[in-house]
């Protein structure tokens, strides 16, 4: 058997090169293809290997008695949606099962992570905070700044993804250089004009600081930067805003896509027991994640996952206000995964998946929403009532080899 230590580093970098292989070809000049060219590939090959290391490392269904009941209940409606996928031609079929098998064990090699303890966890998320923000600068190093929103093949909603999710990781790490991180991705976003991502940021900020001290006097100074800036900088921050912009106006991530909407409607109303994941065409699935979500696994179904992801969302609201005694790293862990759940809840409202094995965005809203129960309240604590320092230094499930190898309760 590994070594714990050994093993917990082994899945941190499998995670760290994942992170890398799904931003840094982006940058190619195949990136402004779309699929079908060597960026899948590298996304493919990136997730295989993760997969592969997580299978070796003991990936198991013993994870499965760890998920609370809505995340067993997202977990049942996609194993469920097998049965639609019987339509139209084989290969289709095919390669509709092989999607969403391939979801669920990726699900559940991402909760993995949660089985490092608590310290390793914020290495590992904080890890991938850098790789998405190296991801940034070389970008702008390699094409310059951005000019009309473009920067080189990059689209700028999937740059925006990244420094989002680059942003969110970042919070469960401390320190002046991961509040650097913060600051350049929060720029970087703006650079693109990601008004997504702008508002995403500055919710999963927000939600972690309030959770994380209430009563911190900084955060009152907020509202008063905020409006000062709006005052002082009325002209730029129209600009990243694009408000001026008669093709991007202050509605137009909402009223601009009423066409698509429309028609992805109208194909649910074709489809209401859904199509299965990864089979809508994606030109008609409303450029929306819950849209799309309710197109792939029905109107019962996608409806029970929006449900589910919101009670999830405010699960974690609540963990994070309970807090986790007087352990500061587990407090700073509940309260960073609920920002980030809180802003990537609101970004899916304008990606065309909630669920997605090939991007960012799918990636970081899967790994924080599915983490394994850990403490009887929900909270990063061991089960078994062991609250000892040592036992919570040995992180969600234990890092000694006979905590790992005793049966999951």
């Amino acid at each position: 058997m590994i070594p714990s230590k050994q093993r917990d580093t082994i899945l941190v970098v499998s995670f760290l090169a994942w992170s890398f292989l799904l931003t840094f070809p982006l940058m190619t000049a195949s990136a402004a293809l779309g699929a079908g060219n060597e960026v899948l590939l590298y996304q493919v090959m990136g997730a295989a290997q993760y997969l592969a290391v997580a299978i070796l490392l003991g990936l198991s269904g013993d994870l499965i008695p760890r998920f609370d009941p809505f995340q067993l209940a997202i977990l049942a409606i996609v194993y469920c949606s097998l049965g639609v996928q019987l339509h139209d031609d084989p290969a289709s079929i095919m390669t509709g099962i092989a999607y969403t098998v391939a979801l669920l064990v990726t699900i559940l090699a991402l909760s993995l992570l949660y089985t490092m303890p608590p310290d390793r966890v914020a290495q590992a998320l904080g890890g991938a905070a850098i790789v998405f923000v190296a991801f940034g600068v070389t970008a702008i190093v390699l094409f310059g700044w951005p000019h009309d929103r473009h920067l080189g093949p990059i689209h700028p909603n999937s740059f925006g993804t990244v420094m989002l999710s680059a942003f969110i990781l970042s919070q469960f790490r401390e320190g002046a250089f991961f509040a650097i991180l913060r600051i350049v991705s929060l720029v970087l976003a703006a650079s693109v004009s990601s008004r997504f991502a702008l508002i995403g940021s500055l919710l999963a900020l927000l939600v972690c600081e309030i959770t994380l001290n209430p009563f911190n006097r900084k955060l009152l100074l907020l509202p008063i930067v905020a409006a000062a800036a709006f005052v002082a900088f009325p002209h730029q921050i129209s600009e990243v805003l694009a408000l001026n912009d008669s093709t991007r106006n202050i509605g137009s991530g909402f009223t601009g896509r009423g066409e698509e909407w429309i028609t992805a409607l109208d194909l649910i109303a074709e489809y209401p027991f859904g199509m299965g994941f990864k089979r809508p065409p994606y030109e008609y699935a409303g450029h929306n994640g819950y849209l799309k979500s309710i197109l792939e696994f029905g109107i019962v179904g996608g409806g029970l996952i929006f449900v589910a992801v919101l009670s999830i969302v405010l699960r974690s609201l609540h963990d994070a206000i309970a807090g986790s005694g007087g352990d500061s790293r587990l407090r700073r862990l509940a309260s960073a995964r609920a920002g980030g759940l809180v802003a990537l809840t609101f970004a899916t409202f304008f990606q065309p998946q909630m669920f997605n094995l090939g991007d960012v965005h799918g990636l970081t809203f899967m790994l924080l929403l599915f983490r394994p129960r850990t403490g009887p309240a929900g909270s990063m604590r061991p089960l078994h009532g062991d609250d000892s320092p040592l036992a919570r230094q040995r992180g969600a499930f234990g890092s000694d080899r006979s905590s790992r190898a005793a049966p999951l309760g």
